[in-house]
């Protein structure tokens, strides 16, 4: 079984990838090694490209992302090589969905590999935690989606613990590669493939972790005037003295 997890973690979250999630790697699907290096073609015309040349990424999210995939030592071994395949191009077929990333990633002895990372999505609760540290906080989607954020909603969304980029525990890889490592080199070009993306749809990110974008930004009429009248939340100390003696019904368009 062509399955790999990060050693520093334990999988003892109950997250377990189906079957489909990690597929069986026939024998005629493996390369033989020993096999003579080849220059590899041109890139495929879908391969995914860093998008300002030589950068890695230059929005916030992607390079969000890309900081959070080098906080992983574990992977570290295989990332150099990870981010010159991505640079040459070597990416391609790339798919971002509820809980997958699938790719196939062509290497320098000619090969191409299929990649897939099975990404746990946020459960109710962690939504409902990080709707609570984020709603009221983000003027509206395009806000968020542009990176446009306070530094509470940054800090909320790009914490490695709670926020939507996942842990170590909720990923698990499969590659049609023999390399033993962990994290193989053609899985680190994908992971840097996604950065990319993220700079040109960073939406993706939340459909990889099945959250809603919407969730931070939206908000009903109850919850803000609980936010606004309430002294111990942050808004309420700031404004509670200039609501004295203000009708919130008419405020809020709910008078008779």
């Amino acid at each position: 079984m062509a399955r790999r997890t990060f050693r520093s973690v334990s999988s003892d979250d109950g997250y377990e990838p189906s079957p489909e999630e990690v597929p069986e790697v026939s024998p005629q699907e493996r390369p033989r090694r020993g096999r003579a290096a080849r220059v590899p073609a041109e890139p495929a015309p879908d391969a995914v490209l860093p998008s300002h040349g030589l950068r890695l990424s230059d929005s916030f999210w992607g390079q969000a992302w890309n900081r959070h995939l080098m906080a992983y030592a574990d992977g570290a071994g295989r990332m150099p090589r990870g981010r010159t395949l991505f640079r040459q191009g070597a990416v391609s077929a790339l798919r971002v969905e509820a809980g997958v990333v699938t790719s196939q990633v062509l290497d320098r002895d000619g090969e191409t590999y299929a990649v897939r990372v099975a990404v746990r999505p946020l459960d109710d609760a962690e939504k409902a935690s990080l709707r609570d540290r984020c709603v009221g906080r983000v003027e509206g989607l395009s806000e968020l989606l542009g990176g446009e954020l306070g530094d509470d909603v940054m800090r909320a969304v790009t914490d490695p613990a709670t926020g939507l980029f996942p842990q170590p525990g909720a990923v698990r890889f499969s590659c049609t590669c023999l390399d033993p490592a962990d994290l193989c080199a053609h899985q680190a070009a994908t992971l840097y493939a996604v950065g990319s993306m993220l700079d040109r749809q960073p939406g993706l990110l939340f459909t990889l972790r099945g959250m809603d974008p919407r969730l931070l930004v939206e908000t009903d009429l109850n919850d803000a005037i609980t936010r606004l009248t309430t002294p111990s939340s942050p808004a309420g100390n700031d404004r509670q003295a200039a609501l004295d003696g203000v009708d919130l019904g008419e405020m809020f368009g709910l008078g008779e």
